[in-house]
């Protein structure tokens, strides 16, 4: 679409040596591993913000309660609220709910980094968005959720540990980062199906404007594409670069998610696959890069178990769809992989000792 997308299309040496560089951007384990507490690297973000933004950062390290040299020595990283209070901070001291969109946007042109070189070697923006997915948690603490139902593919942006929606600030950068990277690698224009934003978030008219399409209220941040536009080449792709570089980044997506836990990254994958309908440990462990058996003794070794995590999993999803979402049982009961919705209900009842009906009005009471 732009010329600028070229300038993500290295030439393979350097896109390896640029992800062998990239230490000092990972994430870290903080504490104990089997509490999967983990540290993000934020001083080359904020760095790079600053001066997108035209001030420096010691005044945002103060307002969100870190020392002002802490760029200086930042060891491990932060944990998760810290690093999206930083966040917050830099756009209050922006002054101006619009600047979250202008630095998103911006960051969307470099400096580079594991997902934004992934993304734009990608064949496809539906690959490309699904490699950001991967790969994303090395950078930051936001991670994707990606669904394809019919003819429209939705994003949803969350916490890294999925318990939480991103704060206000947080959603608008990352929008508009994700906007922007539509707009610069895609073969043609593209505008979204819709974008979805927290009730608390300030939706600007230049945000608006940017976006293009129509901006419904939501508990989470995300937005939605056609299939059609999914599928539009990416003009800067380029198999090879990927291919250097994969091996490099897996291993590091590897040793972080050692750290983290089998379990966890088995729950993640679940999240992701159940609306497909097509949820299994062999397809799991297929995308995980791990033989069935080698997943199992790890999940045994962990004291989990795959059917016990994918219960687990579909417990929370349906309470909810039911309360929060307010869908009926047979919607629920689809969304959880589930084709028949008497299969759904006898498993919901005995996950929670309720019956949907009951779980639904449980909110309201």
């Amino acid at each position: 679409m732009t010329s600028e997308a070229y300038l993500f299309a290295p030439k393979t040496a350097y896109a390896v040596a640029i992800a062998s560089r990239m230490e000092l951007q990972l994430a870290s384990t903080v504490g104990d591993p089997n509490m999967q507490s983990r540290a993000y690297k934020i001083a080359p973000f904020l760095t790079q913000a600053c001066k997108t933004l035209g001030f420096g950062p010691a005044r945002v390290l103060a307002r969100a309660g870190l020392s002002v040299d802490y760029l200086a020595h930042e060891g491990r990283g932060l944990d998760t609220a810290t690093w999206f209070a930083v966040l917050e901070a830099l756009v209050t001291e922006a002054g101006s709910a619009d600047r979250a969109m202008e630095l998103g946007r911006a960051l969307a042109k470099g400096p580079l980094h594991p997902a934004l070189i992934a993304f734009s070697a990608s064949p496809d923006i539906r690959t490309g968005l699904h490699r950001v997915a991967l790969f994303k948690p090395l950078i930051a603490p936001v991670a994707l959720v990606i669904e394809e139902q019919g003819r429209v593919l939705s994003i949803t942006l969350t916490s890294a540990d999925m318990t939480t929606g991103l704060p206000p600030a947080t959603s608008i950068m990352e929008m508009s980062y994700f906007l922007e990277l539509l707009r610069m690698f895609a073969s043609e224009q593209i505008t979204p199906h819709s974008v979805t934003l927290p009730a608390q978030v300030q939706i600007t008219d230049a945000f608006r404007r940017s976006a293009g399409c129509e901006i419904l209220p939501g508990d989470q941040t995300g937005f939605a594409l056609r299939a059609a536009d999914a599928s539009l080449p990416i003009i800067s792709a380029d198999t090879a670069v990927y291919r250097a570089i994969e091996q490099e980044l897996m291993a590091r997506l590897t040793s972080l998610s050692g750290a983290i836990g089998m379990a966890d990254r088995v729950r993640r994958e679940i999240h992701d696959m159940l609306p497909s309908g097509r949820v299994s440990a062999e397809a799991v462990a297929g995308r995980l890069r791990v033989s069935t058996r080698s997943l199992q003794r790890k999940l045994k070794d962990e004291g989990a178990s795959f059917q016990t995590i994918l219960d687990e999993t579909r417990a929370a999803l349906a309470l909810i769809y039911l309360r929060d979402r307010k869908l009926s049982t047979e919607e629920t009961s689809f969304l959880l992989a589930y084709r028949d919705p008497n299969s759904f209900y006898r498993a919901f009842s005995d996950w929670t000792g309720m019956t949907p009906a009951e779980a639904r009005a449980a909110s309201t009471a």
